[in-house]
C-alpha cells in the first residue's frame, strides 16, 4: 500500500517566509500567528526560528542578514532565501498563506493523535484504554487549536492569591499581582517607576524571569533604577556598589513601539519561560491606523490583556496622567479611553504622593482589585533609595536626602493639594469592616458613588 504523505502546503510556507523577507513589518503579526512547529519542511522551521530570534534582538529582517544568522546555525543557502522572496505572488495575501500553513499543521496534529491511538489498540486487549487515550489526546488538540479548556482540566483554586508583592499592606489589600493585566497609574514623578522597579526585583528574587518593555527611558537608565532599588542605596553610589547577589533574570526590549512588535516579542519571551512582563508606559505604544489617543490606549490595553490570558502572563502596565484639576486626586477618568482600559484590567492602582513634616507619604488608591472592595492604603516613600514601605516602617531620612529625592515641581503640587486635603479626605472611604467584597469601580465613577453615599450635614 502506498504511504500517504501528511497534509502540508509547501508553497504557502515559502510565500510566508518570502513575504516576511520582502516586508519585515509584517513579521511580528505572522510570527505571533504561526509557531515554528507549524511548518512542515524542517529547513523552513529553522529559518522561522532564527527570524524569531532576530526579531527578539531588534535586528532588521532582510535576505542577507537572515543568511548571516543562518550561517551561524550551520545553514548556508542564500539561493533558497532569494528564491523564496522572488516566489511571493502578493504580500497582501500573507495572512491567507499563513492560515493555510496553520490548518495543515492542525491536520498533522490530528494524524498524530490517530497514530497514538492505533498503537494503543495494537498494544492492549482492552479497548477502554485506547478510548481513554483518544479522549485525552483529542481534548489536548481541541484546547491547543481552539483555546477551549475543559472544566475537568481545571483544578480547584482554593483561595488562590496572586504573586506576593513584598509590601504587607499592599499584599493584604489586593492579594498581589494576578495573571492578566494589572495597571499602575499616577502623575509624572509620583513614584511609578520606583514601585515598578521594586516589584520587579521582588519577582526576580523569587526566581521568575521578566520581560521589561520600558519605552519611557533608555535601557541603561532603567537598569540603574533597578539596581538602586535592589540595593537600597542613593543614586551617587549606584556605580560603585557590588551587585554580586542581585538576581539578573530580566530581558530588556529595545525594539519599535508598535503594538504588534511588542506583542510578538512578549510572545517569544513567554515561550522561553518569561511569565512576567512590565510595560512602561501605555500612552507611548503605537497602534497604526488609529489616530485618536483614546482609541490607541484602549486597543493596546485590550490586546495586552488578551495576550496575558492566552499565555498565562502577569503584565504590569504603567499609565501616566496629566495634572488633575485643583482639589481632585488622579483618576482613570483623566485618560480618554479609560472605560476600555478599566474593563481590560484585573487591577488598577493609582499613586498619589503627599508630603508632611516627617517625610514623604504616598496614598495608593485601589480603584479596582480582583476580589476586594475599592479602598486605599498609605505608604512611606524613600525616593533617595527608591523604596516603598508600609506606613511608619520606612527608615528615617534626613531633610537633605529628602530634598535630593524630590521631583522638580512636586513641592508646588503638594502645597496646592494639601490646601484642598480637608475637603477631599472624606471623598474616598477606606474598606468598611464587614462590607461585602465586590469588584472595584473605576475613576470618577468611584468618586461619584462614594459622594452619593455620604450623609448630608
Amino acid at each position: 500500500m502506498t504511504e500517504r504523505i501528511p497534509p502540508h502546503d509547501i508553497d504557502a510556507e515559502t510565500y510566508v517566509i518570502g513575504g516576511a523577507l520582502l516586508d519585515d513589518s509584517t513579521f511580528p503579526e505572522l510570527y505571533a500567528y504561526l509557531p515554528e512547529e507549524a511548518f512542515y519542511v524542517a529547513k523552513h522551521r529553522e529559518i522561522w526560528r532564527v527570524m524569531g530570534l532576530m526579531l527578539l534582538d531588534g535586528k532588521k529582517l532582510e535576505v542577507f542578514s537572515v543568511h548571516r544568522a543562518l550561517q551561524k546555525e550551520g545553514i548556508d543557502d542564500l539561493h533558497a532565501l532569494t528564491a523564496m522572496q522572488s516566489a511571493v505572488p502578493s504580500t497582501s495575501m500573507l495572512m491567507e498563506y499563513a492560515e493555510s500553513v496553520r490548518n495543515r499543521s492542525a491536520g498533522r496534529n490530528m494524524l498524530e493523535v490517530c497514530m497514538k491511538v492505533e498503537n494503543q489498540v495494537y498494544g492492549h486487549e482492552d479497548p477502554a484504554i485506547a478510548r481513554a487515550t483518544l479522549e485525552d489526546l483529542l481534548r489536548e488538540q481541541e484546547t491547543a487549536s481552539s483555546g477551549w479548556v475543559h472544566m475537568r482540566d481545571l483544578p480547584p483554586r482554593n483561595g488562590e492569591r496572586g504573586f506576593d508583592v513584598g509590601i504587607p499592606a499592599l499584599q493584604s489589600a489586593t492579594g498581589g499581582l494576578y495573571t492578566g493585566l494589572n495597571i499602575l497609574a499616577g502623575l509624572p514623578g509620583a513614584g511609578k517607576t520606583t514601585l515598578f522597579a521594586q516589584l520587579a526585583n521582588r519577582i526576580m528574587a523569587a526566581g521568575n524571569q521578566i520581560s521589561f518593555v520600558s519605552m519611557d527611558q533608555d535601557v541603561n537608565s532603567f537598569d540603574e533604577v533597578l539596581r538602586q532599588s535592589w540595593a537600597g542605596i542613593e543614586e551617587e553610589a549606584v556605580k560603585r556598589h557590588d551587585y554580586a547577589g542581585m538576581p539578573m533574570l530580566g530581558a530588556y526590549y529595545r525594539g519599535p513601539t508598535r503594538l504588534s512588535d511588542i506583542l510578538a516579542h512578549l510572545r517569544v519571551n513567554a515561550s522561553a519561560g518569561y511569565k512576567f512582563a512590565l510595560v512602561d508606559y501605555l500612552q507611548i505604544i503605537d497602534v497604526p491606523g488609529n489616530d485618536a489617543d483614546w482609541q490607541k490606549s484602549g486597543l493596546a490595553a485590550k490586546a495586552l490583556k488578551r495576550l496575558a490570558l492566552e499565555l498565562g502572563l502577569t503584565i504590569l502596565l504603567v499609565v501616566s496622567f496629566t495634572k488633575p484639576k485643583e482639589g481632585k486626586r488622579p483618576s482613570m477618568d483623566q485618560i480618554r479611553g479609560s472605560l476600555e482600559i478599566c474593563h481590560a484590567a484585573e487591577q488598577i492602582w493609582i499613586l498619589d504622593p503627599a508630603m508632611d513634616s516627617g517625610g514623604r507619604k504616598v496614598t495608593l488608591y485601589l480603584d479596582k482589585t480582583r476580589h476586594k472592595a475599592r479602598s486605599f492604603i498609605e505608604l512611606d516613600f524613600r525616593g533617595d533609595i527608591r523604596r516603598f514601605y508600609d506606613a511608619g516602617e520606612a527608615p528615617v531620612v534626613d531633610s537633605n536626602a529628602m530634598a535630593r529625592a524630590m521631583t522638580p515641581g512636586m513641592a508646588e503640587i503638594e502645597r496646592k493639594r494639601l490646601s484642598a486635603s480637608e475637603d477631599s479626605a472624606g471623598d474616598y472611604p477606606g474598606v468598611v469592616p464587614g462590607a461585602a467584597s465586590e469588584g472595584g469601580i473605576c475613576g470618577e465613577q468611584a468618586m461619584r458613588s462614594s459622594r452619593s453615599s455620604r450623609p448630608r450635614s
